[in-house]
């Protein structure tokens, strides 16, 4: 699989943000993609939302879908 760092890694050393990566699957933990303006993914972020303050968990509700995957995946 690849993908584009969307931000600057912590422990993926020589790689910055908008690297293209390569992985095999067994090392996916989580993902994410916009589609139709709203998020889709994100597991670690789901589980989180009752332990954010409000303001942030109002934030990502706005953006969030209401699944984790497109129905049509």
């Amino acid at each position: 699989m690849t993908g584009k760092l969307a931000n600057e890694p912590n422990d993926l050393p020589g790689k910055h943000f908008g690297d293209t990566v390569e992985f095999d699957r067994a090392n996916l933990r989580d993902w994410s993609v916009f589609l139709d303006g709203k998020l889709y993914g994100n597991f670690t972020t789901r589980v989180m939302i009752p332990h954010l303050d409000a303001d942030s968990r109002a934030q990502l509700e706005q953006v969030l879908s209401a699944t984790p995957v497109p129905q049509d995946w």
